[in-house]
């Protein structure tokens, strides 16, 4: 048998090899192909899920930078091999391993020290880091490490509190889209000077309402399209926007599921098919309005109707028998996934 193993393999071309490496779930030919002597074909076997704990103990340990780092991506790595490619001589590796959520904290308490800024910035954004090592992180002279402290959802209140005073505006960026930023903050950057620190504020769901208000008369069309599509927009705001002169506004208001639906009904007659399309396929539409969308002149409106699971059936039956075979597709598709074929 493994003869047979070793012959077969050797009779394929590498290129097949490596997509056997990919795919394949028996780990008896696995730990052949980790042996391949091309290194694409090793690092696919790296890359494989189903790859034994063992195998890619082996690859962990491979000549070749590439398959290194694959090991160190692989989730199903075991703690003590991620430990040893964290100390990797080469920071590829020790970056990759700074990024796998099965690495120690102690490996990632290390690594956050590392020479190497973008090995730190992997850290960084390490949902398991610990909070203490984002802390000091937080103050790393590498604007994109802080940016990764930024956004992660595990930096503490204070931290983002310093981020959101970051004198690089991609930082207070990310603080201003990170969920657990204090409303108090958000209420401070809802005020700056950069359009995309206003536009990351509004499309926080933990805005507040008062803010949101602010922010969707902005001067700046991202801003409040930012605003029409946040969930937890005041119905009053999103009414306004629903009539905004700017495409961008009006298509997020459209796609809006909390958009009251005598709004969606004005929305469903705009003069931008895109708009319409939005409406169309919105899970809030009313049943009237659907009915009326089905025979719009555009077919990317019937095609976003089609795939509207609370599309009426008999608009979806319509739609079945449409001219443009996209919409057709996308119908009976629908009404089978329903069971209202």
């Amino acid at each position: 048998m493994e003869s047979t193993v070793k012959l077969n393999l050797g009779e394929l071309s590498s290129k097949l090899r490596s997509e056997l490496a990919e795919e394949l779930k028996d780990n008896i030919i696995l730990a052949k192909l980790a042996e391949d002597e091309v290194g694409d074909v090793r690092c696919a076997v790296a890359g494989n899920s189903s790859t034994s704990k063992s195998c890619l103990a082996k690859l962990a340990e491979d000549e070749v930078r590439d398959v290194r780092c694959v090991v160190a991506r692989n989730n199903n790595t075991s703690k003590s091999c991620l430990t040893k490619l964290a100390e990797d001589e080469d920071w590829h590796v020790r970056q990759a391993a700074a990024r796998n959520r099965n690495t120690l904290n102690s490996d990632l308490t290390k690594l956050a020290e590392d020479e190497v800024w973008d090995v730190r910035c992997a850290v960084a954004g390490n949902s398991n880091t610990l909070k203490s090592d984002l802390s000091k992180l937080a103050g790393d002279e590498k604007r994109w490490v802080r940016c990764n402290v930024a956004q992660n959802r595990n930096t503490s209140k204070p931290d983002l509190t310093k981020l959101a005073r970051d004198k690089e505006e991609y930082v207070r960026t990310y603080v201003a889209s990170n969920p657990n930023t204090l409303k108090s903050d958000l209420s401070k950057l809802s005020k700056d000077k950069n359009a995309d620190v206003r536009a990351s504020v509004a499309a926080n769901q933990s805005t507040t309402e008062s803010v949101l208000k602010k922010l969707a008369q902005d001067s700046d069309e991202e801003v409040r399209a930012q605003v029409g599509g946040n969930p937890y927009a005041p119905e009053a705001v999103l009414s306004t926007l629903a009539k905004d002169e700017d495409l961008g506004v009006r298509l997020t208001v459209a796609g809006n599921t909390k958009t009251p639906q005598y709004d969606l009904s004005m929305l469903a007659e705009d003069a931008i098919e895109d708009v319409r399309a939005a409406v169309a396929g919105n899970l809030s539409t009313l049943e009237a309005d659907m009915t009326r969308l089905v025979d719009d002149e555009a077919w990317e409106v019937r095609y976003a109707l089609a795939g509207n699971i609370y599309a009426p059936k008999a608009c979806r039956l319509k739609l079945a028998e449409d001219e443009n075979e996209m919409v057709k597709e996308m119908a009976l598709k629908i009404l089978k996934v329903t069971g209202t074929e």
